[in-house]
């Protein structure tokens, strides 16, 4: 899964928080885990998605702080967080 380049996980009832380990997926250009029942915050580990340009994680049960992290992600064109707590 070292070369996945598109992980979409929208919609699918999905519980609990998004894994730390969701950072080993560095050739990833989309991630959308939108529409679901995530909690928790965004892990640290997003950061090291140098290929990310597009993140969906609107519609979710997320709280916290975004993490500066974020700002790693030099690729970035899309975050959408709406509808989070």
């Amino acid at each position: 899964m070292h070369n996945l380049g598109w992980l979409d996980l929208k919609n699918n009832r999905l519980s609990g928080s998004i894994p730390k380990e969701v950072g080993l997926l560095r050739s990833l250009g989309t991630l959308d885990f939108s529409v679901n029942n995530l909690v928790g915050r965004i892990p640290t580990s997003i950061g090291n998605l140098s290929n990310l340009g597009w993140f969906y994680l609107y519609s979710n049960a997320l709280s916290g702080f975004i993490p500066n992290e974020i700002g790693l992600l030099k690729s970035l064109e899309v975050l959408q967080l709406s509808s989070n707590s």
